[in-house]
């Protein structure tokens, strides 16, 4: 018995984002928030936000000047970086505040 291994196709690594398309990012999750930062986790609400993030890759695609494709999970995980350097650069502000 013969086991045939598939070596997995590596994709070249995309350059980062500028802030060109971060502000576009933003701008169209700001259009779709209701539904990307609602925090149900049913099934139905799990399909309509990766509906509206497939609709928001599509929208970034066509928009985007910089002729750089992303696709939605890649816009979505930029997303969430962005979230979660905005959300440290708050606590350590108030960090600051308090301690100064």
């Amino acid at each position: 018995m013969e086991v045939e291994i598939h070596p997995k196709k590596l994709s070249k690594r995309k350059s980062n984002y500028i802030d060109i398309e971060k502000a576009l990012l933003l701008a169209l999750v700001a259009q779709n928030v209701h539904v990307i930062e609602n925090k149900k986790t049913d099934a139905s609400f799990s399909r309509m936000k990766e509906k509206a993030w497939r609709q928001l890759g599509d929208e970034f695609n066509q928009q985007n000047s910089v002729g750089i494709t992303r696709t939605w999970e890649q816009l979505k995980s930029c997303y969430e970086n962005i979230k979660y350097q905005t959300k440290k650069q708050i606590t350590l502000n108030k960090v600051s505040v308090l301690f100064n």
